[in-house]
């Protein structure tokens, strides 16, 4: 008679050992220690992204702005600034132009040019060169994060203004008319060049 006790038919399967619950626990509170030191800085590096692309978003309007400022002040045929109301106006050909900041924008005839500007120093300026023309200069200072601010500034004239003798091209130049007098018998251009008269005159 056979034995039954000499068969184990399940002698040589060994049982393969997985994890205890102590150690997912232990594994578990590694990963969280290591995802608390990651995330911060990770999240750091994020927030420098937005906010060099936000700034880089911020000072194209103002560089946008102040080019477009640059061109219509050139083009204008009278500048008048009213720094008390942050208010520009310029005149060509009979219409008007305005610009002003207001609440943070720098408007163009009441459209939005550039935002997140600084009211306080964000400002027009109207000043006057040793030759006696006009200058305007447009400063924005653009508000980031914090208390950080960034200063674009732009200078420009109009185009036949001269502060100290009107017109140029059409006008006065050095106190003396140019350009549509009698040429010949006295006068040339309708006024005195250089302290005498040219043409007839003394010179």
């Amino acid at each position: 008679m056979t034995d039954l006790k000499q068969y184990r038919p399940f002698s040589s399967v060994k049982r393969k050992r997985g994890f205890t619950l102590i150690e997912m626990v232990l594994v578990m509170v590694l990963l969280g220690i290591a995802a608390l030191m990651v995330v911060p800085f990770v999240g750091h590096i994020f927030s420098n992204l937005l906010e060099g692309r936000e700034l880089s978003h911020r000072e194209g309007q103002a560089v946008m702005a102040l080019e477009r400022f640059v061109r219509d002040v050139r083009g204008a045929d009278s500048v008048t600034v009213n720094n008390n109301q942050k208010k520009m106006t310029l005149e060509n050909d009979g219409s008007d132009v305005i610009y002003e900041i207001v609440t943070g924008n720098l408007l163009l005839d009441g459209q939005v040019l550039a935002k997140h500007l600084d009211d306080s120093q964000s400002k027009f300026d109207n000043k006057i060169d040793t030759l006696g023309y006009q200058f305007i200069t447009l400063t924005l200072v653009v508000e980031m994060s914090g208390e950080r601010t960034f200063e674009f500034s732009a200078s420009s004239f109009p185009r036949m203004i001269s502060a100290a003798g009107g017109n140029q091209g059409g006008g006065n130049q050095g106190g003396g008319n140019q350009g549509g007098g009698n040429q010949g018998g006295g006068n040339q251009g309708g006024g005195n060049q250089g302290g005498g008269n040219q043409g007839g005159g003394k010179k």
